[in-house]
């Protein structure tokens, strides 16, 4: 059967349910599937292609400026995900310098956009501060998020 035929040629070409094409395997590939969506002002394709850049992943080169200029493009564009890993960034002082008030303005932002584990940093954050009644609105709020 002619159908039978199709099927078995597009699970082995692997083809992107999204983009209705061949999934993406180099760099130039995940870039360009990419070039669009971003383009267009998706918060989410910039953070998936900054997390790519961050960790390396799929053959990209790991490239931590890159990865923090399109963070700090999808944050602006209301992404938790990318604030939370601002925050991350700015606290652990690994990509950028460190910075308690910046990671702590990130994960807010996060937390407000309902990142869970925004709301989790944020808490431990004021308990090592000494704010147990912030510390726990935040660990109340995690309880009622999931």
């Amino acid at each position: 059967c002619g159908y039978a035929d199709v099927i078995a040629r597009r699970s082995a070409e692997q083809i992107c349910p999204f983009f209705r094409a061949p999934v993406a395997t180099s760099h130039e590939g995940h870039i360009e599937r990419l070039k669009k969506p971003i383009e267009a002002g998706d918060a989410n394709a910039m953070h998936n292609l900054g997390c790519k850049y961050s960790s390396g992943g799929d053959g990209m080169p790991q490239d931590s400026n890159k990865s923090l200029e399109l963070w700090r493009r999808a944050a602006k564009l209301g992404c938790a995900e990318s604030h939370t890993n601002l925050a991350e960034s700015y606290a652990l002082g690994e990509i950028v310098e460190k910075d308690v008030k910046k990671a702590k303005y990130h994960w807010e932002l996060a937390a407000m956009g309902g990142n869970v584990v925004a709301r989790y940093n944020l808490g431990i954050l004021e308990e090592n501060e000494g704010d147990m009644n912030r510390a726990l609105k935040y660990d109340f709020g995690r309880v009622w998020v999931g």
